[in-house]
């Protein structure tokens, strides 16, 4: 499918700019345009986040949290509480906290705590 491959290319596109330390936050401006231009693809992007999420796919470590700040699918937050919540008391869970806490403020800080890491959300921090 041409909409997921194309996803999937901004993903790597991303990873590559992080690994190079470039600026990789295009990529993930691209990847929230592309799911805003195809809302009838929504299943797909949910599945694709959620490979992200369970680190199944290598992206960028914000680039969940940072698409999630604007998608806000409510799956992928409910996908979170239930992997945390089947991996309690575990190294999984403690290895995965704080990637977690990094998503689940995206969604619910009123201004979100690394906005001022991207032009993206200036607007977003500089209203602090």
């Amino acid at each position: 499918m041409e909409v997921e491959a194309r996803f999937w290319e901004l993903c790597d596109e991303a990873a590559r700019l992080e690994d190079a330390d470039g600026d990789y936050e295009w990529p993930m401006v691209e990847i929230i345009e592309l799911v805003e231009r195809h809302p009838e693809h929504r299943d797909l992007f949910v599945r694709c986040f959620s490979e992200i999420v369970l680190w199944r796919r290598e992206s960028p470590w914000t680039l969940a949290g940072f698409c999630m700040r604007r998608l806000r699918f409510p799956e992928i937050k409910e996908l979170i509480h239930q992997d945390a919540d089947g991996h309690k008391g575990t190294a999984y869970y403690a290895g995965h906290m704080n990637y977690w806490s990094n998503i689940m403020h995206a969604y619910d800080d009123v201004v979100w705590q690394d906005a001022d890491m991207w032009t993206n959300y200036a607007l977003e921090s500089a209203g602090k």
